[in-house]
């Protein structure tokens, strides 16, 4: 019997997957409004990626979750909504070199109608057998 492989990573866009694990963080600003990074799978059946964001979108201002600004993402070219969980379903069986799904995630942002300060959300990943 073999048995099932799932792994996941998230890392740079490019980097090909490895089984180091880190936690990687996509820094926006006024100046820098998009930003990218690329989840990386490697499994021997098919799968479902889930992906879900703390803030359902939105970076809050760390100290005022009154404040916040929503922004745009895309997986692997289409554009995702976060607003609720997101599920990409029955992927294939991997290389063994793994498969990629780029990330990008953009803002629109006028600094003078933002408050001061750090915004922050988190996205959690994950995949899943498919039976």
């Amino acid at each position: 019997q073999v048995q099932s492989v799932l792994a996941v990573r998230v890392g740079t866009v490019s980097s090909f997957y490895s089984s180091s694990t880190s936690t990687t963080t996509v820094n926006l600003s006024s100046a820098n409004q998009n930003g990218s990074a690329s989840i990386y799978v490697l499994s021997n059946q098919s799968y479902s990626i889930g992906i879900s964001s703390l803030n359902l979108g939105k970076i809050v201002h760390s100290t005022d979750p009154n404040f916040y600004i929503p922004y745009s993402t895309t997986l692997s070219g289409s554009n995702i909504s976060l607003t609720s969980d997101y599920s990409l379903n029955n992927n294939p069986i991997t290389q063994t070199s793994g498969a990629e799904f780029p990330l990008t995630f953009s803002i629109q942002m006028t600094p003078s109608s933002s408050l001061f300060g750090e915004y922050n959300d988190t996205i959690t990943i994950s995949i899943n057998p498919m039976e």
